[in-house]
């Protein structure tokens, strides 16, 4: 009895500990320069622990404006710990604020709490308060066409819409921001007036979503394209090539990308898996690349012919008729993936000025962790690298080599090779840190039809 005693008490003290753990959080925001919906919503990644919906779900976290001085507030209870979140003038996606890439965390913005905290008051997408006087300003966007088909029309789209002066736009709407290319030169333009302030945008070769160019990430803030307007103007954006960053380039001829990804900890789904990203045309169609397992290992394949580029992509365990098929959980940004702005991730494809085919990395399904999925025989069973990481040179060392030829290669995490030796008759083979840049690479040892892959880190 006394043990079961000695237990409520622990378990009522830890209760205590946890909910004195719980602190006030106040989000503001200053609305003066928008013009203001039925609801001004905030949402994050806090919103399950503060109670107010589930994570990242617009509409559900409120602010209000009790003395109508256009700051809205909301307090939650938090526990300590980071968090990113962003503001919505209205309740669903598409009214979100653009977050300047200055005061960016992973496009959204970021929030440390270790105690009651009240946020300071930010002007609706924007760095900081509100400026006390606005210019309206000339503005003209431009875009390269010339390594695409243009289509009957190239809009641009963006949380500036609904600010153009005297157009009627709602924000994010593809479709009615038409550029003409008046002097067939292949650069389309539209010039517009817009108050000050910061914005975000990206252009469309056509008039739909999924037409829609993928921002590499040189250029990218929040997975969109950003514009600072500041007077008295007028302002020109640079031209830019449809989906790059700067002038256009002959594009190169296409290259056969395999895509895979290991399934063996999911169940995968009826109607097939798939990969889709902005590399396809129309961009992420979930249904057309099915990506199959020929040899019963669940590492499911399929191959695709590919302009060297920057491009997004995911895998579906699912088609179009199941809504929550896509990847989110642990893909991470700055490992393999980007944010796509909404609380979740995009893996990116950089096979930018690559000339031959790539096999890609095998990815675990729903994570940046690779698998090894060669043939080892017992010959290769000895294989090491010594040190791991190493910031010089690195040591490959054959246990119990048999005097046979092998071969070892370097290959970077986009398939990309390296460094390579053939015809090696030596239990071991110094590698030189020499041009590697800092990262992961992956090891591949082959003797005799056998293979042996180890990850090999360069600090």
């Amino acid at each position: 009895m006394k043990k079961i005693y000695a237990l409520l008490i622990a378990l009522l003290a830890f209760g205590y500990t946890a909910q004195a753990q719980m602190f006030s959080v106040t989000f503001q925001v200053d609305m003066q320069n928008e013009t203001v919906g039925d609801t001004v919503s905030v949402a994050g990644n806090f919103q399950a622990a503060g109670g107010v919906g589930n994570d990242w779900t617009p509409g559900a976290a409120v602010l209000t404006d009790g003395n109508n001085d256009d700051i809205y507030e909301l307090t939650v209870m938090l526990p300590a710990g980071n968090y990113e979140y962003k503001f919505l003038n209205g309740a669903a996606w598409g009214t979100d604020e653009g977050v300047p890439g200055a005061c960016a965390t992973n496009g959204n913005r970021g929030l440390s709490v270790s105690g009651n905290t009240t946020i300071p008051v930010d002007c609706f997408g924007a760095c900081g308060p509100c400026a006390t006087s606005v210019d309206t300003v000339m503005v003209t966007f431009q875009v390269d066409m010339s390594n695409e088909t243009a289509a009957d029309s190239v809009t641009v789209a963006g949380d500036w819409q609904g600010d153009a002066v005297g157009q009627g736009w709602s924000d994010w709407t593809p479709g009615i921001s038409v550029l003409t290319d008046g002097n067939n030169d292949d650069i389309y333009e539209l010039t517009v007036m817009l108050p000050e302030g910061t914005y975000q945008y990206k252009y469309i070769n056509g008039v739909a979503w999924g037409l829609d160019e993928s921002v590499p990430t040189a250029c990218n803030v929040n997975n969109n394209r950003e514009l600072v307007v500041s007077g008295p103007g007028p302002i020109v954006v640079p031209v830019n090539c449809f989906a790059g960053c700067g002038v256009c380039v002959p594009p190169l001829p296409p290259i056969n990308v395999t895509f895979r990804v290991d399934m063996s900890n999911e169940i995968v789904n009826v109607n097939g898996l798939n990969v889709a990203g902005s590399f396809q045309n129309p961009a992420w169609d979930k249904d057309a690349l099915d990506m199959l397992d020929g040899n019963g290992d669940d590492i499911y394949e399929h191959t695709e012919s590919i302009v060297p580029g920057e491009y997004q992509f995911k895998f579906f365990n699912g088609g179009s008729m199941d809504p929550n098929d896509g990847e989110f959980g642990s893909i991470d940004p700055g490992s393999c993936a980007i944010s796509n702005g909404l609380g979740g991730f995009n893996r990116v494809l950089d096979i930018k000025g690559m000339t031959n085919d790539t096999i890609l990395p095998v990815f675990e399904f729903n994570t940046c962790q690779t698998v090894a999925t060669s043939i080892v025989d017992a010959q290769l069973d000895g294989v090491e690298a010594y040190p791991n990481p190493f910031s010089t040179n690195a040591t490959v060392r054959l246990n119990g080599y048999d005097g046979m030829p092998y071969s070892i290669r370097l290959v970077n995490v986009v398939g990309q090779k390296v460094w390579e030796q053939n015809e090696v008759t030596e239990a071991e083979m110094v590698i030189e840190r020499a041009g590697l840049q800092t990262g992961v690479y992956f090891l591949e040892v082959e003797k005799n039809g056998a293979k042996k892959t180890l990850k090999l880190i360069v600090e």
